[in-house]
């Protein structure tokens, strides 16, 4: 599973994107800092906000819609992983969920959750494909119930809203988030 989304995430073809007139999507705004350089006249401009999570695709967001363009890099190379367990990938994916609507509001943004399904959808069959192309087959049981949780997470992380702060804190994988401040995000200052 983690080999199916290195290869996803990460292609080995280079690519750029720019806005230029079309809304943004999640897959526009995809940015990683684990092997990021940003040039320091649009750090200057633009910085992290600090988020429970999703801080890099809200800076994206941003970059791109100041008129720059981000630039990915297939052949640049960063040893990083998780080792997540079915309770831990759930918290993760709590926390994505609920920078999600923070991410995809106001200005040229566009991400219903049920686009989120089906893009779901969409990477669970790849992801099923791929082991099976690959021999992993034994693992598609664990990966129905990891996928589960992926999507128990998103789903209820999108709604966190709408929850008590004590049952946000059993969600998340960053419980100490929610001491900090009530809301996904603060502006940096």
């Amino acid at each position: 599973m983690e080999q199916f989304f290195i290869l996803r995430t990460y292609p080995a073809q280079s690519d750029s994107v720019t806005l230029e007139g079309v809304k943004l999507r999640k897959s526009f705004v995809f940015f990683s800092n684990v092997n990021a350089a940003i040039r320091r006249s649009v750090w200057d401009q633009i910085k992290f906000p600090e988020m429970i999570k999703g801080e890099e695709e809200e800076w994206a967001k941003r970059a791109l819609l100041a008129g720059y363009k981000i630039l990915y890099d297939g052949d640049a190379a960063v040893y990083h992983s998780h080792k997540y367990t079915l309770k831990t990938v759930f918290q993760e994916c709590f926390d994505t969920g609920a920078f999600m609507p923070v991410v995809y509001r106001g200005e040229g943004a566009y991400y219903p959750m049920q686009d989120v399904f089906f893009d779901g959808l969409r990477y669970v069959s790849g992801e099923f494909n791929f082991m099976l192309r690959n021999g992993y087959w034994y693992w598609i049981p664990y990966a129905i119930l990891y996928d589960l949780m992926k999507f128990l997470g998103i789903f209820l992380g999108s709604k966190q809203r709408y929850m008590p702060v004590w049952m946000k804190r059993a969600l998340c994988r960053k419980k100490n988030h929610w001491e900090e401040y009530t809301d996904v995000i603060k502006e940096p200052v």
